[in-house]
């Protein structure tokens, strides 16, 4: 059995669908069926995941922004990035 992605597991299906036409498979059957071929493919590719959509990035944006970094040096990090530029 191929390891699932976790992020094909929360993408639509439009999106898997897009995904295994980007790599010329099938793109016929239900939800889990196109999991289980684009989490092959990304196995016989060496990819963790499929890149994230629109929606996840811009959530996953959201929570950066929301909870700032977890080590609590984010303002320095920041400073240091800007003098550094």
């Amino acid at each position: 059995m191929v390891p699932r992605c976790q992020r094909c597991a929360r993408a639509q299906v439009q999106d898997l669908r897009k995904e295994l036409e980007d790599r010329n498979l099938d793109t016929k059957g239900v939800k889990a069926e196109l999991i289980e071929r684009l989490s092959a493919a990304l196995t016989a590719e060496g990819a963790d995941s499929i890149p994230m959509s629109g929606a996840d990035a811009e959530e996953a944006a959201d929570e950066v922004g929301a909870n700032g970094p977890s080590d609590g040096q984010g303002e320095k990090r920041a400073r240091d990035e800007v003098s550094h530029v």
